[in-house]
């Protein structure tokens, strides 16, 4: 693919596939070279395989409902523009899209679906008395959920119904990034399921799963992957399961949402301007430590997280912009805004120190 994924159009890169769908990442071998076959051509630049999306189309169907779903689309102008109204369409009562029409730069709403970009779509659903609303991100591996009040959730808590509903079913292990917030934990515990923590990433989230033997991958980011289907996220397929899970519990997108513990979480970002491997993370660890308290404990296997029973902070570098992501929860509101503010402080200090050295 080339895609920027959720970001704006100049972040354009190359996102490599193999032909199992599994995406690529550092870690992955692109030496070996693929079989010539009738199918397949050489070309100048790799090769070109011809593929019609009928098996996909024929997959997605078998994803089947028996209530009567009003739902809203909102395609950001982007690669789900078409094939998500098709394909909901079919498989529900009705339908409507907006920004449906696609364009290089999403001038509709922009290429990331945030609480700030989804006005259109939760005034959509309200004034079309809709059950849900789900956007997709610009190159469509990412959805979105607003419920039937047009109430934009942390989508964490959207994931951590999924995870709820799955583990009625399953007891995983269901694979999450080390970002996510403590709810899924907590959810996945009262049904006996295992929670599996990863990196940050689908790609590397997909290795962590395969490795852990789970039964789903997911991202507070709308980035899940359903290995029953394919191992890629995909935000058209992930709606559709959603929306079964919703229709599964016998609820609505809100009850699903409210029998999740809701935490205060901030995510922030801020600009590297010298190699992270500069950065004293040692001792920025040992400053994180006391701030979040008493008993702390301290990770650095998929970024440095401390954390304990009641709250937690995570700084990890981005893997698709120069920044360094900061994301804190507690289960106390004014915790949870000292924490990252102590943080974002003890950052600066540090950054300050290795840029006079």
């Amino acid at each position: 693919m080339i895609t920027a994924s959720h970001n704006p159009p100049e972040y354009n890169g190359f996102k490599v596939f193999n032909s199992l769908g599994e995406a690529f990442d550092e870690e992955s071998d692109l030496a070996k070279p693929a079989p010539l076959t009738k199918e397949r051509h050489a070309t100048g630049i790799g090769f070109v395989e011809h593929r019609a999306c009928h098996d996909y189309q024929e997959a997605l169907g078998k994803i089947t409902f028996e209530s009567n779903w009003n739902v809203v689309l909102d395609t950001g102008n982007g690669a789900t523009s078409r094939l998500a109204p098709q394909f909901y369409t079919r498989a529900l009562t009705k339908v409507t899209a907006i920004n449906s029409v696609p364009e290089p730069e999403f001038s509709g709403r922009g290429s990331e679906p945030t609480r700030q970009s989804m006005r259109l779509l939760c005034a959509a659903v309200r004034a079309g008395k809709a059950n849900v609303g789900i956007a997709f991100d610009g190159d469509g591996d990412r959805m979105y959920i607003v419920d039937e009040e047009g109430v934009c959730h942390l989508q964490d808590r959207v994931l951590a119904a999924f995870v709820s509903s799955l583990a009625a079913m399953s007891k995983g292990p269901f694979v999450v990034p080390v970002d996510v917030s403590m709810a899924v934990d907590e959810v996945a515990g009262n049904r006996n399921a295992k929670i599996v923590r990863g990196p940050v990433g689908d790609a590397k989230l997909l290795r962590e799963m395969k490795r852990a033997g789970g039964t789903f991958a997911g991202e507070p980011s709308g980035a899940w992957i359903h290995p029953q289907f394919n191992p890629c996220p995909d935000g058209i397929l992930s709606g559709l399961l959603f929306l079964q899970a919703v229709e599964r519990e016998d609820k609505t997108v809100s009850e699903m949402i409210d029998d999740i513990p809701e935490y205060y979480m901030i995510r922030e970002s801020m600009p590297v301007g010298l190699r992270t491997g500069k950065i004293p993370f040692v001792e920025i660890g040992r400053e994180l430590e006391k701030i979040i308290g008493k008993d702390s404990e301290t990770t650095r296997e998929f970024g440095l997280r401390v954390s304990t029973q009641e709250s937690w902070a995570l700084i990890r570098q981005s893997g698709t912009e120069p920044v360094l992501r900061i994301t804190a929860e507690s289960k106390i509101r004014n915790d949870v805004i000292r924490i990252m503010r102590e943080t974002i402080l003890t950052l600066r200090r540090a950054m300050r120190s290795v840029a006079l050295d």
